[in-house]
């Protein structure tokens, strides 16, 4: 990496690369404010980092420095990076965000998706199972309209074994919902 360097407010904010940095979800509206809060009363510490001209890390951070028109802070990698190596430093440099364990999960079956690694190897390196992996595909690919809300850390209604309707975030057990409709629809 470069040296820190200040892009001036009035030159706007960089272009976010979405694939890279959206590897994790941006902080909730509660998060951000806190965070907006703390940067104008403390400055920013971490400077956003970019690759190829695009944030892949700090795009809460440069919201609250645009919202509060303050210079940004930033640090570029070096453009040789593949890829793949920038997937590493994202993953590295955002587990130590308060990623609730679904939210990971969602993270790794994102990632699972869309890179060549074995299920295996993504598990491991989010320090999950390879089985709730799996869970968390097969619900991607059952109800796809769940997966952001779960990678943004919400709930979704599942029904219980009594009949009532309940909210959860809980992959073991949403998995298990939609494994139990899947069978009935194939019994019928």
């Amino acid at each position: 990496m470069t040296e820190i360097k200040v892009r001036l407010s009035k030159d706007g904010a960089f272009p976010v690369n979405e694939k890279l940095a959206g590897l994790v979800p941006m902080a909730s509206d509660a998060e951000q404010a806190v965070l907006t809060a703390e940067i104008n009363e403390n400055e920013q510490r971490d400077a956003i980092v970019l690759w190829r001209g695009e944030v892949v890390d700090g795009r809460c951070r440069q919201k609250a420095l645009t919202t509060l028109g303050k210079h940004i802070l930033y640090k570029e990698l070096d453009d040789v990076l593949t890829e793949d190596e920038v997937k590493i430093f994202v993953k590295s440099v955002n587990t130590r965000r308060n990623l609730t364990p679904t939210q990971k999960v969602m993270i790794a079956c994102r990632e699972s998706f869309i890179s060549p690694k074995s299920i295996v190897l993504i598990a491991k390196s989010w320090g999950i199972g390879k089985d709730i992996l799996g869970n968390a595909r097969f619900i991607v690919r059952e109800k796809p309209e769940w997966e952001e809300v779960l990678f943004n850390g919400g709930s979704v209604a599942v029904i219980d074994k009594n009949g009532n309707e309940k909210y959860t975030n809980k992959v073991t057990t949403i998995y298990a919902y939609l494994k139990k409709l899947s069978e009935a629809v194939e019994e019928d």
